[in-house]
Formats: structure tokens, C-alpha cells, sequence
């Protein structure tokens, strides 16, 4: 009898505590969605104090979303001028010349080199010829996969209402912001390759390979990426192989242009065309021209967050017996060691290894908060990250000044929307 009033007693009490926070979820989410119907920025600002809570994590998406709605196209040195002229001469295309393009892409003989843009502009133009529509689909669909890959970092124990977490939480985002729609088909094809990886490898879940497999149809450049992929799940029990060849990548960069133009001989057509786009002609000169005519100080704070990733790495190999006692950030080190080798052997290839290196900033950053009170060191460096990333954080606030709508962080959700339509 009393153990049957102790069982019921504390059945009552599990479920009042569930009540509670029920209630207080519901209560949470009914101020955030009320504050960013009368101030979206703020309501932004207010999810920040807890980035654990799935109100917040709805908040940001919604905020990115009319981040995406309210973008200005007009800088004509952006792809996303690019994409809105490529929008207005596709926006009047018939069922049977989208299915035309397809077929064409299909035959993988032609300069289509992926079909995600294309797809986009054309359901969007079913609907409306308004151009903000466009940037808001991109925002929807980066912005789901960038949350729900988000989510492994703010979901670990490891993570708290601390400086350190929320400098990690800082430069996981950072490394693929959602101004990053300027750029749209390379990194949105990004945060679908983090969001898989992260599935493979922490959750063992190896189905998420057809979800990387898509990510060639969005940016061509990603068949790469399978590769690693493939090379990783092969080739993940030989470390000490892969510790020389992270090594050894370092001092065999400048050849990888030399390499890759005898592989475009045996390419089909579109694969080809990507080669000769980052490394003939002059977009590679000019590339390589740019950054030379930079002076001292901008190419020092330009290769700093190369240098600090790297520098990570060499940390975590030399720690190597203390990570192996935790079975997920061994997992995520050996990820690391082959993606980092394939990033530093393509580095000299301008617009692809170094921004492929983006895609290895999540890992180490999931890396450091799991390991980093076992690597006392780490939490040392994570100090650095504002430091060490200020040069690119100054670009990213100059490159949001330019595309955002000032009213965005200002008015209203009711006149940000009728505004642009």
C-alpha cells in the first residue's frame, strides 16, 4: 500500500513537472513569436539567452527566412545580382523548357553544371515574378539544414550559458552565415553536406549518404565532397596513414593546379567547364592578382584563420590518446584528418579548397566544446577565435550593411513584409 502511494506520488510529481514546462515552452514561444510580429530583430536579440530552447531555434529560422525575403540584389559585384538577372530571363520559362534544361543537365555533354537555381527560379515563377520570393525559398531551405546541423552542437551536455559556448556557437555560424544566400547553390550545398556528415559519423547513420548525394545537383563541385565521404568510410580505421597525409598535405599545395588540369582531359563536359572556371583563363590570375595587391597586414589577417584551423589540428593530433577516450570525438578526429588533408592538397586551387575549409569549421568547433576540459589548451585558443577571424568579420559586416534593408533590424514584421512585395 505505501509503496503503491510513493509509485503515485511521484508519478503526480513527474507530471506536474512536465506541466510546468510544457506551460512555460508554450508561454516562451507565445512572447518570442508576439516580440518578432512587433520587432523581428528583437525578438532575434531575446532567442539568443537561450539557444538550447526550440522556441528559439523557430525564431531564428523564421528571422533568417525574412532575412532572405528582405535581401537587396542590387550590388552588381555580388552573385546575387547574378541570380536575380538569371531569374528575370528564366521566369517566363514553360513546363516544357524547365524539362528541356533538365533533360539537357541529364546528359551530363553540356555546360548545365547543376539545376538547383534553375528549379528555384522556376517554382518560384509559378507564383510571383518578385525576385524577394526567390532569396526567401534560398533562406528557407539554407536555413533548415543549417539549424538542424546546429542542433548537434547546442544539444551536447558540454554546452552552457558560457562564453566559451556561445564563442563556438558564434564561429560554428559564422563559418556559413545566412548572407551566404548572396553565394547561394556552393553554401547551401554546404550545410546539406554538414547536416549529412554530421549524421554519419556522430550518429552512425550511413542513409544520410543519399542526402550528400544531392549535393552535386545543387553545386557540381560536390562530387568532390562524395569522394572524401567514401574515402572517410574506407579508410577511417588507418590513422596513423592519415596523420602523415595531413602532414604531408601541407607542403604539396602548389601543385594541386598542375594536377587537376591533367584530370580535365578525362572529365565529361560540365566537369570541365568547372575546372577551367577556377583554374584558366583569367579567373585564376586575377584571383591570385587580387590577393597579391592586397597590403602586408590583409594577407597576414586573410590566411590567420587558415593558419588557427591548422594549428587546431596539430593540437588535437598531439592529444590524440586523449581524445580516442571519447568514442564521438574520435569519430569527428578522424573525419577531420581526411577532409583537412583533402582541403590543404586543394588549397592552391583558388575558390575551392580554401572554401571547402568552411565546411571543416563545425567539426572542429563540435571537436573543442567535447573535448576541451580533457585539452586544457583548447579553451585557451577558443579565446583567440574573435581575434583570429576579425579580418573576415569586419568583410561579413560590410557585405551585410550592403544587401540588408535597415528596416529589417527596425520595423516590423506587418511593413517588412507589404514593403517588398
Amino acid at each position: 500500500m505505501y509503496l503503491s502511494r510513493f509509485k503515485n506520488c511521484w508519478l503526480d510529481q513527474k507530471i506536474t513537472r512536465m506541466q510546468l514546462r510544457y506551460n512555460v515552452g508554450t508561454n516562451n514561444l507565445i512572447t518570442k513569436l508576439s516580440i518578432f510580429v512587433i520587432w523581428p530583430f528583437g525578438a532575434f536579440l531575446f532567442s539568443l539567452k537561450n539557444l538550447k530552447s526550440k522556441s528559439s531555434f523557430l525564431i531564428f529560422f523564421l528571422f533568417c527566412v525574412l532575412f532572405g525575403y528582405t535581401f537587396i540584389a542590387k550590388n552588381k559585384s555580388f552573385d546575387s545580382y547574378k541570380y536575380v538577372e538569371d531569374f528575370n530571363y528564366t521566369k517566363n520559362y514553360t513546363t516544357t523548357n524547365y524539362t528541356s534544361e533538365i533533360k539537357e543537365y541529364l546528359t551530363f555533354d553540356s555546360r548545365i553544371k547543376d539545376i538547383y537555381v534553375l528549379t528555384c527560379n522556376f517554382l518560384v515563377s509559378r507564383i510571383s515574378h518578385n525576385y524577394h520570393f526567390l532569396f526567401g525559398l534560398f533562406a528557407i531551405i539554407f536555413a533548415y539544414f543549417y539549424l538542424k546541423s546546429f542542433r548537434f552542437l547546442v544539444d551536447r551536455p558540454e554546452f552552457s550559458f558560457s562564453v566559451i559556448s556561445y564563442i563556438l556557437a558564434f564561429l560554428f555560424t559564422f563559418s556559413n552565415p545566412i548572407f551566404n544566400i548572396n553565394g547561394v547553390r556552393f553554401y547551401t550545398a554546404a550545410w546539406i553536406a554538414v547536416f549529412s556528415l554530421f549524421q554519419i559519423t556522430i550518429n552512425k547513420n550511413n542513409r544520410y549518404l543519399l542526402l550528400a548525394a544531392i549535393t552535386p545537383l545543387i553545386h557540381i563541385s560536390y562530387l568532390s565532397v562524395l569522394g572524401v565521404i567514401l574515402l572517410y568510410l574506407l579508410l577511417k580505421k588507418y590513422e596513423k596513414a592519415w596523420i602523415i597525409a595531413y602532414l604531408t598535405s601541407f607542403f604539396v599545395t602548389n601543385i594541386a593546379i598542375e594536377n587537376v588540369g591533367f584530370l580535365k582531359e578525362f572529365a565529361p563536359a560540365s566537369i570541365q567547364h568547372l575546372i577551367w572556371a577556377y583554374t584558366e583563363g583569367t579567373n585564376l590570375y586575377e584571383r591570385l592578382s587580387e590577393f597579391g595587391n592586397l597590403p602586408m597586414y590583409a594577407k597576414v589577417l586573410n590566411i590567420l584563420p587558415n593558419i588557427f584551423l591548422n594549428g587546431l589540428m596539430i593540437v588535437f593530433i598531439y592529444n590524440r590518446k586523449k581524445i580516442k577516450n571519447n568514442i564521438e570525438a574520435f569519430t569527428v578526429f578522424m573525419f577531420l584528418l581526411v577532409w583537412m588533408t583533402f582541403v590543404n592538397f586543394t588549397w592552391g586551387i583558388p575558390s575551392f579548397g580554401a572554401r571547402f575549409l568552411a565546411l571543416s569549421i563545425p567539426f572542429i568547433v563540435y571537436l573543442i566544446l567535447i573535448t576541451r576540459k580533457q585539452i586544457s589548451v583548447l579553451t585557451k585558443l577558443t579565446y583567440l577565435i574573435p581575434i583570429v577571424f576579425s579580418y573576415p568579420i569586419l568583410y561579413w559586416v560590410r557585405n551585410m550593411i550592403s544587401i540588408s534593408d535597415p528596416y529589417l533590424y527596425l520595423s516590423n514584421l506587418v511593413h517588412l513584409v507589404i514593403k517588398n512585395l
